[in-house]
C-alpha cells in the first residue's frame, strides 16, 4: 500500500534550510546553493519558500552559465508554482537563457510574451531592453 499522505514539516525549519541554501547563493558558492536548493525542493516540496527555492535554482544556473539546465528550472517553476510572484521574472530569464544560447527566434517570442502579459512590471521593461538589443544585433 502506497502512503498518499502530505510530508508533515517544520515551517520554521524549512525557513532556516532554505535561508542557508539562499545565503550560498548570496556568497557566489553556485555549486553548494544548487545542492542546497535542490535538498531543500526534495525535503519541502510544499513549504512557502519552494516557489521560490526553484527560482533560484534557475538563477544558479543562469549565472554558471547552464542555459540549458536555466531554463529546465525556470519551466519547472512555470508548471509545478504556476501562481508564484516569480513566474513573470522566471519566463524573462527563460527568454534571457535563449539569447544567450543564440536562439533568437525563441527568445523573441518569450520576451515579447513577457511584454504583454506583465505590462508595466519590471520584468516587462527589462524584456523591452533585451528585445531592443536583440534587434541591434541583427
Amino acid at each position: 500500500m502506497i502512503n498518499a499522505e502530505k510530508k508533515v514539516f517544520d515551517p520554521q525549519n524549512a525557513e532556516a534550510v532554505y535561508q542557508r541554501a539562499f545565503n550560498l547563493l548570496k556568497k557566489s558558492q553556485y555549486d553548494q546553493a544548487k545542492k542546497a536548493f535542490k535538498n531543500f525542493l526534495k525535503n519541502y516540496p510544499e513549504s512557502d519558500y519552494s516557489d521560490n527555492a526553484q527560482y533560484w535554482l534557475g538563477e544558479t544556473n543562469y549565472v554558471m552559465q547552464k542555459y540549458d539546465i536555466a531554463i529546465n528550472e525556470y519551466q519547472a517553476l512555470l508548471s509545478i508554482f504556476p501562481n508564484s510572484k516569480k513566474v513573470s521574472h522566471a519566463l524573462l530569464k527563460i527568454g534571457y537563457s535563449y539569447a544567450e544560447l543564440g536562439n533568437v527566434s525563441d527568445a523573441e517570442k518569450i520576451l515579447i510574451e513577457v511584454v504583454q502579459e506583465y505590462p508595466g512590471t519590471t520584468a516587462a521593461r527589462l524584456a523591452e531592453e533585451r528585445l531592443r538589443k536583440i534587434s541591434v544585433g541583427n
